[in-house]
């Protein structure tokens, strides 16, 4: 079976416009901290968009450094790549929202 496979390159770039699209570019350029968690937290969610969404929805209008270093730790500590990617999201976005 032949198969006709054509990747674009501008298609990696997805997961990170999603991100700043939905937390807010002013956010991502206030804090040099938060410039270097971004492309961390984007990164452990694996290219699962919904993950994504979720995620940065939870952090907007967040400047609390710590709460962006719980996301990164909670996503950090996931084992199996994409296939877990949502319960920590969904944990760290229900505990959040529990404060």
């Amino acid at each position: 079976m032949d198969l006709d496979l054509e990747i674009r390159m501008e298609d990696h770039l997805l997961p990170w416009k999603l991100f700043c699209s939905n937390v807010g570019p002013s956010l991502v350029h206030s804090s040099s901290v938060i410039q270097q968690m971004a492309p961390q937290l984007v990164k452990e969610c694996h290219g699962h968009l919904l993950a994504i969404v979720l995620l940065v929805r939870a952090l907007k209008g967040v400047t609390d450094i710590g709460v962006w270093e719980l996301a990164l730790n909670q996503l950090h500590q996931q084992e199996n790549g994409m296939s877990q990617v949502m319960f920590p999201v969904l944990k760290f976005v229900w505990d959040l929202k529990g404060e």
